[in-house]
């Protein structure tokens, strides 16, 4: 491709987040796919990706031709998440506040997770999110106000995270800000982390703020951190910025603000073709005693 060819293939990508029929958030998840192809386009020789490979062409036009997406639903003015399919990567935009885990919005991402699931071939799912936080937890104000539900409403939230921890593509979790006691879970949930290195935490607060993990998500936090840091970071609270996190294994990669994006979506690239049945056999075969404790929903608080 030549110089022309790229900024004609780039203007076509921003085209099509100026078209008034598109939302917002739809808009926003379009940038974040055109910072990645932009990121690479610019520089007119793609450059290797994690996996040895380089960024097809044919996503760029897949990314021309991209389809009106209808928006989804708000609760109390806050735009529900979004998801979008570009050349088989889905891209989960979990919202632009705090993002906490409100019962529409569980359902919102649950409706997002049946569509991967429909989908066949190679696919990956990435969840990005814009602002401050990428997921401040779980929706305390929701859950004092509805205290007969508390049962039900940790119930779904785990389901949730079994969801993703057994979906059957590979998931990454672009963490772009802070990400704070059930939000920090879900990204626990999918395969990969990626987080800014520079601003934003990663914590389990529970300790301070004198709130029992539930079984299921002790489990969960138990499977996917070394003991030892799962005890750190269960029993202490400590805030784990970006360069800690990826040296605890709680991320795998903690890059600057502008890489995070392109780094989740490579990644997402690089295990396209892992998508399918076997995937999801052999998740459910690893974390099989964790995603009983999830789905019990018998006494989920414990």
């Amino acid at each position: 491709m030549t110089p022309d060819d790229n900024n004609t293939a780039l203007a076509a990508i921003l085209h099509l987040e100026g078209t008034g029929q598109r939302c917002d958030r739809y808009q926003r998840v379009n940038r974040v796919l055109a910072r990645f192809l932009n990121s690479r386009l610019l520089r007119c020789t793609i450059s290797p990706r994690v996996d040895g490979t380089s960024l097809p062409d044919n996503l760029l036009k897949q990314a021309q031709s991209a389809p009106v997406v209808t928006p989804h639903p708000t609760y109390e003015g806050t735009p529900m998440p979004v998801l979008q399919n570009q050349n088989d990567i889905f891209v989960l935009d979990l919202g632009d506040g705090e993002n906490r885990l409100h019962p529409d919005w569980i359902a919102a991402v649950n409706s997002a997770l049946d569509e991967v699931e429909k989908h066949e071939g190679p696919g990956a799912l990435v969840t990005v999110a814009n602002g401050k936080f990428y997921s401040n937890g779980l929706d305390l104000d929701w859950l004092s106000a509805h205290r007969d539900q508390h049962n039900d409403y940790i119930a779904a939230v785990q389901a949730l995270y079994a969801r993703f921890l057994a979906l059957p593509v590979m998931t990454v979790a672009a963490i772009q800000g802070h990400a704070f006691a059930a939000g920090a879970m879900l990204s626990l949930a999918h395969d990969f982390r990626v987080m800014r290195a520079d601003r934003g935490f990663w914590c389990l607060p529970e300790m301070d703020i004198n709130l029992p993990f539930p079984r299921g998500m002790a489990a969960l936090v138990q499977s996917r951190l070394s003991p030892q840091i799962a005890h750190e970071a269960m029993l202490t609270a400590r805030r784990y910025g970006g360069t800690d996190a990826q040296a605890a294994g709680i991320v795998d990669h903690a890059v600057e603000e502008a890489s995070i994006s392109e780094t989740a979506l490579t990644i997402a690239h690089a295990n396209l073709t892992k998508a399918g049945e076997t995937l999801g056999i052999t998740k459910s075969r690893m974390y099989a005693p964790v995603l009983a404790t999830l789905r019990d929903s018998s006494n989920p608080r414990g």
